[in-house]
């Protein structure tokens, strides 16, 4: 979970990278083996909050052209 991974840890490089690669809106909201908790609630629980930001950013524009 590579998305999970980047959440969890900050690394904005990464989550930029994985983006960029995302066609499918589904994608940032799969559960983890481990918890069942999606990126942004790695990135919640953590305190990543520009992260919450990037999450929130993607999910509305996605909502805006995929309704």
């Amino acid at each position: 979970f590579p998305l999970h991974r980047a959440c969890r840890d900050g690394d904005v490089g990464a989550l930029c990278s994985l983006l960029q690669f995302t066609t499918n809106q589904a994608d940032l909201a799969v559960e983890d083996s481990f918890y069942g908790w999606t990126p942004l609630h790695w990135a919640a629980h953590f305190g990543k909050v520009t992260f919450t930001s990037v999450f929130s950013y993607f999910f509305g524009k996605w909502t805006v052209c995929f309704p």
